[in-house]
Parts: C-alpha cells; structure tokens; sequence
C-alpha cells in the first residue's frame, strides 16, 4: 500500500525514496532516532485516541489524525511512492501527532511519578542531545564532502554556464545529447531558454515506461539518445562531473 509505506522506516528513517535530490544516501526524511521518537509517540496518540474516543481529550488529536489520513492521498495514487514531495505535508503532522502522544503519555500519572525525578529527566535530555549531535555533525560532513559526487549526474552542475558560454557555436543548429537517464531534456529546455511555444512545438515523446512516463527525445535544437551511434560525431556529453561538446 502506497500510503502505509509512506510510514516505513526504510522511507523516513534510514533511506529516503527513490529520488537522489529529495534526501543525502543512507538517509532518510528524519534521522533515525527522530524517527524512533516520532513513531513511538505517534503510538500513543494513536492509543490515547481511541481510549479517550468519547471524551474532550480527543478534540485535538482525532482532527489531526483525520489531516494526516487526507495528507496521505497523493502518495497513495503516486506510481513512484514513497514519494518525498507527494507525502512532505505528512511529515509534519507526524511530528505533532507524535509531540502530543509524548504529552499525553507523561502526563499519566505513573509515569509521571517516574520521570520526575531528576536523574530520569537528565538521563532522557543526555541521550537525546547527544544522538541529535552526532547525526547532524555526520550529515554536515556528507553534505560539504561525497553528496555533491553522489548526484552530480542527476542535477547536471555547470549546464547553464556550458550552453550560455557556447550560444554561438550551438546557435542554428541541430545537437545531440548523451541522456542515459531521460531526463535532460527538461533541463536543456529550462537552461537553453527555449521558449515555450518552441518547446510544445518541437517536443518528442518517446514510448511510456512501465511506469507511464514517457521522456523527451527531441525539444527545439536539442536530440536526446540513451546511447551514441558511431555516426554521431557531433554531440553534448556529460563525464565526470563536466559538460563537454565533442565536435569532428
């Protein structure tokens, strides 16, 4: 099920979705220990709900159980999901719901009895700062270093640079572009600026996936192959982390 995937820990806990610009590799929409906390507390809103189903206590929590169920709609029809964007209203609504499952739940009084003292209570803010700590310092580190190598063959760095410095070479003429992934056409199209009525005009479509996505082939002067023929002497690639025109 789409939707109940959305709460997997594989999703929002250590990996993220499918898409390499909506999360860093090995990580996923919390961290795991925000995960941890959060789904535990959303078990007691849960819980609490249904035990105070028929009481004011559930004036707040039931209306936001019923958003988050709503906020899970687009994913549940998403091809792709988990889906980061499709389910992003969610991740909030988790967090509140998990905050007043938290409330609830300490302010039993048994367990109040229990955190209330003092070493309990340091015990719990020790554990949380420093897990908070480490995986923001370990996150920076991937951030500033390896996560710009790990998608640099996703968001295309230097494209817009590469087709202004070269306009007047490119300029009336048709190009081929090296596209393994099938998605560049939306990029030459924004950073080349082909107008708008050129775009609808000139587009391409290759066959849907089996996905139902169907790329781009060619949009204004721009063709784009999955793989190089030999005849193609004249062509756009992208190789290691570069933009480069190769021309007879």
């Amino acid at each position: 099920n789409h939707a109940l995937a959305t709460f997997s820990p594989q999703f929002l806990g250590l990996q993220g979705g499918a898409h390499p610009w909506h999360s860093l590799v090995g990580y996923g929409h919390y961290f795991f220990h925000q995960y941890v906390f959060v789904m535990i507390g959303f078990l007691f809103c849960l819980f609490f709900s249904i035990k105070y189903l028929r009481t004011d206590k559930t004036q707040f929590l039931l209306p936001l159980l019923v958003v988050l169920a709503l906020s899970l709609a687009p994913a549940a029809v998403t091809v792709d999901a988990p889906h980061a964007t499709r389910s992003l209203f969610s991740f909030f609504l988790l967090i509140l719901l998990g905050l007043a499952g938290y409330i609830e739940f300490f302010s039993q009084q048994s367990i109040k009895s229990i955190v209330s003292r003092q070493h309990i209570r340091k015990a719990l803010l020790v554990a949380l700062i420093f897990s908070q700590a480490v995986f923001s310092v370990l996150y920076v580190y991937q951030l500033s270093t390896t996560h710009q190598a790990q998608v640099s063959g996703t968001i295309y760095p230097g494209l817009e640079t590469f087709l202004r410095d070269n306009n007047s070479v490119f300029a009336n003429t048709t190009l081929t572009v090296q596209d393994s992934e099938g998605y560049r056409y939306i990029s030459f199209a924004w950073y080349g600026r082909v107008p708008a009525d050129t775009f609808f005009r000139t587009i391409t479509r290759l066959e849907k996936n089996s996905i139902g996505f169907s790329y781009g082939s060619v949009v204004g002067p721009y063709q784009f192959k999955s793989t190089l023929s030999p005849q193609d002497n004249e062509y756009i690639e992208f190789v290691n982390g570069n933009w480069r025109y190769v021309s007879p």
